[in-house]
């Protein structure tokens, strides 16, 4: 990782999205952030994998696949980000 990365930001996509959504961000980010979109199971290039029908399964996965991937540095803290779908929301599906 850069020297310059001082914050790691894991992104999980919205229900059946891929994380590719969250490659659009790179270019409006700062240096200093290492973005880092994840792709679930039974999404974008994991489609063939099995979904999850629970979080705690997700999250025990996500875990022992993201081992060593989190910089320990203390300087270089980790945060995950989660998105819901605009419809999941709001009960609304969006316009436009």
């Amino acid at each position: 990782m850069s020297p310059a990365v001082s914050l790691q930001l894991f992104c999980l996509p919205y229900s059946g999205a891929s994380a590719t959504l969250f490659l659009r961000w790179q270019p409006s980010l700062p240096g200093w952030i290492r973005l880092l979109p994840l792709e679930l199971p039974g999404r974008g290039l994991r489609f063939g994998e099995a979904l999850h029908t629970d979080a705690a399964s997700l999250v025990v996965q996500l875990a022992s696949e993201l081992h060593g991937t989190l910089d320990s540095a203390p300087a270089r803290p980790a945060v995950a980000n989660g998105r819901r779908s605009p419809r999941a929301a709001t009960g609304v599906a969006p316009t436009g």
